[in-house]
């Protein structure tokens, strides 16, 4: 089990979002949050001995509540995540911190 945090970016319609996420690695699952939209929500998903993972949880806006389901890879180096929420798709990605 490791734990990783991340400055990420997430492309949004309305311009890049500027975040961060916190993630712990088991065996097969990780579970953390993500800190954008200024929320902090948590997600519980799976990964595998590669990074890729599956994730699910909910994006809080001022205006709405969206829960999503993410697709992509976690490693001890950086994170890239396809979000899908209702017909919306945003791509999230990041290096840890401390990674250049």
């Amino acid at each position: 089990m490791w734990n990783c945090s991340y400055e990420i970016v997430m492309q949004t319609p309305l311009g890049e979002k500027q975040g961060t996420a916190e993630v712990a690695v088991g065996e097969n699952d990780v579970k953390g949050t993500l800190n954008i939209l200024k929320k902090r929500t948590p997600f519980v998903g799976t990964v595998d001995e590669k990074g890729q993972c599956r994730i699910s949880g909910t994006l809080e806006t001022l205006l709405r509540t969206m829960p999503y389901e993410a697709e992509g890879w976690i490693t001890k180096e950086m994170l890239s995540l396809e979000i899908r929420s209702g017909g919306e798709c945003f791509h999230a990605a990041g290096r840890a911190a401390g990674h250049k």
